[in-house]
């Protein structure tokens, strides 16, 4: 099997989907896609944004499973170091940045999939099975 790709914020929003299955899994998470991107738009954002509200990352940055894991680790030392938020203004913020984190890790999961569904399609129509049974079999890798 070969690699999963790299993917940034652009990437992702440039995604090329091969069926519905594949756009109607992306499409659950995607709209978090917009949310950052919409952030680089801002003046004090300098065409970046913050990851998980904690990673100053640029759209073409490298996104992964550990970028997450990264971003977890600080907001629980944060979390340690500052106790919870002061006011009812950053708790929202604290919730918005976590729910979009966990889109993100959702959706980079679901691409991940993708991807493995598509190199599994692959070594199906390898063999003699009827190339719409590889599909269906496939697309449970969703």
């Amino acid at each position: 099997m070969t690699s999963l790709p790299k993917l940034t914020l652009n990437s992702l929003l440039n995604f090329v989907f091969e069926n519905n299955d594949e756009r109607e899994a992306f499409n659950k998470y995607s709209k978090v896609l917009y949310e950052y991107l919409a952030d680089t738009k801002e003046k004090y954002y300098n065409g970046h944004y913050y990851f998980g509200g904690q990673i100053r990352l640029h759209p073409d940055d490298e996104l992964s499973l550990k970028t997450v894991e990264k971003v977890r680790e600080i907001t629980a030392k944060r979390l340690i170091e500052y106790g919870g938020p002061c006011n009812s203004l950053e708790a929202a913020s604290i919730y918005n940045s976590e729910r979009r984190l966990n889109e993100m890790e959702n959706l980079i999961k679901t691409v991940n999939n993708i991807f493995t569904s598509r190199e599994a399609l692959k070594e199906l129509n390898k063999t003699k099975l009827n190339s719409d049974v590889n599909s269906k079999i496939t697309s449970y890798l969703l």
